[in-house]
């Protein structure tokens, strides 16, 4: 944004290219969102993907943590009152 309004105040003397540019910088950032955004690791575990919703889940945590952790899911008629567990690797 910073650097349409110098354009605008500086560089071009007519108002047509800003809109312009600030289109082709919203379809830019558009574009990489769809492409590099992964699906909600909740919306996975609720459509039953678990394969995908761990992936996700290691990815994040390598990212946030900078270590990979390990999630594994168990069905909900374990013997175990918690369904989740997360091991560091």
């Amino acid at each position: 944004m910073i650097w349409i309004a110098i354009q605008f105040w500086f560089i071009f003397d007519f108002w047509q290219i800003n809109p312009i540019y600030s289109l082709v910088l919203c379809f830019i950032s558009f574009t990489l969102t769809l492409l590099w955004l992964p699906e909600s690791p909740y919306y996975l575990f609720s459509v039953k993907k678990f394969e995908e919703c761990k992936n996700v889940l290691e990815k994040i945590s390598l990212t946030n943590l900078g270590k990979k952790i390990r999630f594994e899911f168990r069905p909900e008629n374990s013997s175990e009152d918690d369904n989740t567990t997360i091991d560091e690797i």
